[in-house]
């Protein structure tokens, strides 16, 4: 399949291993991204920038993480971080949010393309999310999304006992909600990785 030897050789430079099937998964992913971002405004990466920045990156940081059971992905967009995280760490379930019907009908249709079917695609705001009692998360992973105290507090009303929470930015950012428990700076960019528990 396109790009499946280029995500392999990509992963392989940060020691990053995966089956053929998720190997599969992640080249059938950047294909249908790059396919629907000429139509919608999703990535301007391409290629290569593409699968480092958006592939190579979350994967990287769900392996240091030890991202497991249930994940819940904020504001997904384009996708990343969180099909690729459950594509390399395989937790039980995930849920994509997105509130934009298009961007959620992009989401559908990858996780179709791509056989994910223990992701399931929320069409709605986050914030209704957290209301939800049938959306456990072990995880909670944002990257894009302003993460300030009233999110923070809002996420703390999730029905689960113990969450921990995977806000994906640059290094630039220095205003957090509470300090996080773990920092993790991604070696090959200016991403970080920081995580909050709660």
């Amino acid at each position: 399949m396109k790009f499946q030897s280029i995500v392999e050789a990509e992963l392989g430079t940060l020691g990053l291993l995966l089956s053929p099937a998720a190997l599969e998964a992640l080249a059938c992913y950047v294909a249908e991204l790059e396919r629907w971002s000429e139509k919608m405004n999703l990535t301007a990466l391409r290629g290569v920038e593409l699968i480092r920045r958006l592939i190579l990156e979350p994967v990287w940081i769900g392996e240091k993480a030890g991202i497991s059971g249930v994940l819940l992905d904020i504001g997904s967009g384009n996708g990343s971080p969180g099909i690729p995280l459950h594509i390399a760490r395989q937790p039980e379930r995930t849920f994509l949010v997105e509130s934009r019907s298009k961007r959620s009908a992009f989401l559908r249709h990858v996780c179709y393309a791509a056989n994910l079917k223990q992701i399931e695609v929320i069409c709605d705001r986050f914030e209704n999310v957290f209301s939800m009692p049938s959306v456990p998360a072990n995880w909670i992973s944002l990257q894009g999304v302003a993460f300030n105290r009233d999110l923070f507090q809002v996420m703390k009303s999730l029905p689960h006992e113990k969450t921990n929470i995977l806000w994906i930015t640059s290094a630039a950012v220095e205003s957090f909600p509470v300090e996080p428990k773990v920092r993790i700076t991604v070696p090959f960019t200016n991403t970080v990785a920081h995580i909050f528990e709660y």
